[in-house]
């Protein structure tokens, strides 16, 4: 595994899965990679005709404004995630920005890379999350904000694909899962492939 892409925002679970991809980049020998993608879909909702702002007077920015504010801010404070979790354990990592799908964008960029790292703020992962999973195009590792801040590994049952990999990223057996929702809240998540929430067949976990 030699090249680790971050999909990032602004978000807790977001910044908490930077460090992630940081500590097992350095970990591994790897180069790390983020991407931060300005949803196009944000951009358009504020073009809606149906769309005003509570409270707003001719004083203040139209909702077009306001949106293209935010996600300059938002894409400041990824960025400045980003670098600091590659700070922290010594990479030298590159960041990048694109407009689009959010879903789509991870999709193109993540087939150079050999796992794709990000969020997640659920309990069960989102939209996002889930049609990546589905997809399966690459081994995605999904870290929620109170992940634990060591290495610790979990498969779910009868996952072989995931449990060769937590085999190479961790140290001894994983711990063995029924199903997605067993997994606890200091649980990081890696999928490689489509995984049903009744029993995913290709999952693994570390915390």
């Amino acid at each position: 595994m030699r090249k680790l892409l971050l999909a990032i925002d602004a978000s807790a679970s977001s910044l908490a899965a930077a460090h992630a991809a940081a500590f097992l980049a350095s970990r591994l020998g790897a180069s790390l990679e983020g991407l931060y993608v300005e949803d196009i879909n944000l951009s358009r909702l504020a073009l809606h005709p149906d769309v005003i702002l509570i409270g707003a007077n001719r004083h203040h920015p139209g909702p077009q404004q306001l949106i293209a504010s935010a996600l300059r801010l938002q894409e400041a404070a990824a960025r400045k995630g980003f670098e600091d979790a590659c700070r922290r354990t010594r990479l030298s990592g590159a960041f990048h920005v694109r407009q689009g799908r959010v879903e789509d964008e991870l999709r193109a960029a993540a087939a150079a890379f050999d796992l794709l790292v990000m969020g997640w703020e659920s309990r069960i992962p989102g939209s996002v999350g889930r049609q990546l999973m589905d997809d399966g195009l690459r081994p995605l590792l999904l870290v929620r904000a109170d992940a634990a801040p060591t290495l610790r590994l979990a498969i779910l049952k009868g996952d072989e694909a995931a449990r060769a990999l937590a085999l190479r990223l961790g140290e001894g057996q994983p711990l063995m899962l029924d199903r997605l929702q067993d997994a606890s809240p200091d649980l990081l998540l890696i999928t490689s492939g489509p995984a049903p929430l009744s029993q995913p067949p290709c999952s693994l976990l570390l915390g």
